[in-house]
């Protein structure tokens, strides 16, 4: 009678085990709750592709002044969310120098990656880079009368795809241009950085929060299909590519030392260029998309 009494016992138990057991959360059920959860946060703006631009096989390098130790932490020792954050983290800051505000928030409080910042802090003040200076740039020598009006020319200057309203991909800069003469170049492209750089921080502020965010589960997904697929330099590529945040602030930011280095008659070495975007670099290599460095080159070289 015991031992009946113990098998009933341990069937109940497995059976109840059963019951409360779940499976593990899939990579598409994770990405489906942060789309549902925060998928206004930060919306990656539309950016068109030039179809005459250049899509070639390039290997890129960080910049030569970065250290070997320094060039070897970052390829090494940074998972791929920790190295998207980073990413994100640095980009806000370079692209925080064309702003026309004369102060930009920062993160106060990051737990959950509190450590890799103070080390990523820690890191580059050894290796003796400061922080960027602000860049001005003398918009009417860049944005033209038949650069707003030529929709063919958008492709080169991304800034004005940028969205001027926070909740909306639409009206952007050039709409906004269009719609209302009474606006300049400087007034609605400065408004759009703004609008940018604040939406950078709100999916800064949700990888501190959470650790993760939509956007990051675009990119992280985008890494999974380069894997099994592969991924050709090409036109339609560049595409995706660009409806990622990392990489439409690639653009941005070389749009903007183009338009800098133009405006006042300066190199890119010049204003500023930061070593820190050894980050995106780093991530660049990581997916196997070096050629994207080649359009972005050829995206404002015939500016």
């Amino acid at each position: 009678m015991n031992s009946k009494l113990a098998i009933l016992t341990i069937c109940t138990t497995l059976a109840s085990c059963a019951g409360n057991y779940q499976r593990p959360e899939s990579f598409e059920s994770k990405m489906a709750r942060f789309k549902s959860k925060s998928a206004d946060i930060n919306r990656v703006p539309d950016f068109q592709v030039s179809s005459t631009a250049s899509f070639k096989a390039k290997r890129t390098r960080g910049p030569a002044s970065v250290s070997k130790k320094l060039k070897k932490d970052l390829y090494t020792e940074h998972t791929n969310k920790k190295l998207y954050f980073l990413t994100l983290f640095t980009q806000y800051h370079n692209l925080s120098k064309f702003s026309g505000s004369d102060t930009v928030q920062s993160l106060n409080v990051c737990p959950s990656f509190h450590s890799i910042l103070v080390d990523h802090k820690d890191k580059f003040e050894a290796e003796g880079y400061q922080a960027n200076q602000k860049v001005k740039i003398n918009y009417n020598a860049v944005y033209k009368p038949e650069v707003l009006s030529d929709a063919s020319k958008l492709s080169s200057y991304p800034e004005l795809m940028l969205p001027v309203t926070k909740d909306s991909l639409h009206p952007n800069v050039s709409e906004l241009i269009s719609s209302n003469k009474t606006i300049g170049a400087k007034e609605a492209v400065e408004k759009a950085v703004n609008i940018h750089l604040e939406k950078t921080l709100d999916e800064l502020a949700e990888l501190c929060d959470s650790g993760a965010s939509s956007n990051y589960y675009i990119y992280e997904n985008l890494i999974t299909h380069i894997k099994k697929q592969g991924f050709r330099p090409n036109q339609n590529n560049m595409k995706v590519l660009l409806k990622t945040s990392i990489f439409s602030n690639r653009a941005l930011i070389k749009s903007f030392e183009k338009s800098a280095s133009k405006s006042r008659g300066r190199t890119i070495a010049s204003i500023g260029s930061s070593p820190k975007e050894f980050y995106t670099e780093t991530m660049t290599n990581r997916l196997g998309v070096e050629w994207s460095e080649t359009y972005f080159d050829s995206m404002t070289s015939n500016r």
